[in-house]
């Protein structure tokens, strides 16, 4: 019923072509990024994506986000 909807995982890569992994003399260069839980809708009464701490109802936490950045090489 559209009463949740999530992002949980996205990656975005880039990969340099033939021609300029022959100049650099390298077998593969891939640049990236990718993050997760990124994005959370939802309409519901409480948080069920939510971390208790200790069994106490007024004490939580949202789900953390994270992004990673990085380089593949292959010489």
């Amino acid at each position: 019923d559209g009463s949740l909807f999530r992002l949980q995982t996205v990656e975005l890569s880039y990969s340099l072509p033939a021609r300029l992994l022959k100049i650099l003399s390298f077998d593969n260069f891939r640049l990236f990024v990718n993050g997760n839980n990124l994005w959370l809708w939802n309409k519901l009464p409480i948080d069920s994506e939510a971390t208790d701490l200790a069994g106490e109802a007024n004490l939580k936490y949202p789900n953390t986000k994270n992004f990673n950045f990085g380089i593949n090489v292959t010489l």
